[in-house]
């Protein structure tokens, strides 16, 4: 949509409270310590299966390129070029997070890879956009022309 309108995307919260550094594991104990109680786990907003797993992968790509986790997470948003301009905000609380941060820059995350977080975090649109949208559906529902539909966003 952003792309559609020619918006762009300021990511805010990218690394998900260290979610996505690697910094808490599925099923780990809830810091008790205030500092961390108002960070990821502050209602659960950030603690979801939905989000482990999307967190897991980013960690199996950041062992591919020997980064780490934070870095491929930046890059996947950075290079999110085909849904428009998407900036990325990097938040650091110590002087080597903001290092590795911007080590980011050093290298690229593939196409396949990015497929594989994408499909991962892709949004579940659930009934009944998801049986509308179906294959098998779609010819019933637009009469076999489906595919003589001009897309005029090209």
């Amino acid at each position: 949509m952003a792309k559609a309108l020619d918006i762009a995307v300021t990511a805010w919260s990218l690394l998900g409270g260290g979610i996505s550094t690697g910094k808490y594991k599925r099923n780990a104990e809830k810091p008790k310590d205030a500092r961390h109680a108002r960070g990821a786990w502050s209602e659960d907003l950030f603690v979801t299966d939905r989000n482990f797993t999307i967190a897991e992968e980013v960690e199996k790509i950041a062992g591919e390129f020997d980064r780490t986790p934070a870095q491929v997470a930046i890059n996947w948003i950075r290079q999110q070029t085909d849904k428009g301009v998407v900036t990325p905000i990097i938040v650091a609380r110590k002087c080597s997070q903001l290092q590795d941060n911007l080590a980011a820059r050093d290298f690229e995350v593939s196409d396949e890879q990015l497929a594989r977080l994408d499909d991962v975090s892709a949004i579940q649109l659930g009934f009944p956009y998801d049986f509308l949208n179906h294959d098998d559906v779609r010819p019933a529902l637009y009469g076999n022309t489906h595919l003589l539909i001009d897309n005029h966003l090209g």
